[in-house]
This record gives structure tokens, sequence and C-alpha cells, in this order.
């Protein structure tokens, strides 16, 4: 039997350094690095991730 592990938790900056290749090339100017740090450092933005197996699979906004 195959299993994985889930886990969600809040998005912070060492989570996003392990996306920022995948931020480079699939999306837009908009959402670069430094934007989405400005984002994770922002006490105005909460961002929750889900992870499988330790990568991340999902991002939200609240």
């Amino acid at each position: 039997m195959n299993t994985k592990n889930f886990e969600i938790s809040k998005m912070n900056t060492l989570d996003l350094d392990s996306i920022k290749d995948i931020l480079e090339k699939e999306f837009d100017d908009f959402w670069n690095y430094s934007i989405l740090k400005g984002e994770l450092l922002s006490p105005y933005s909460y961002y929750i991730i889900a992870k499988e197996d330790k990568e991340i699979v999902r991002l939200c906004r609240f």
C-alpha cells in the first residue's frame, strides 16, 4: 500500500524558497519571488499551503 503524508500549514519564507523556480517558470511577472515574499511578510496577508510528502501542492491566500 502506498501511503502519502499530507500537511496543511501557514506559508513562510522557507516555503517560498522551495517554490522559487516554479514561480519564475510558471507564473507571470505579478507572482514573482519578491512580490510573494513581501506578501508573506505583511501582517495583512495570510497564505496557507498544502504539502504532500513535504512538497507544496497547493497555495491559498486568505
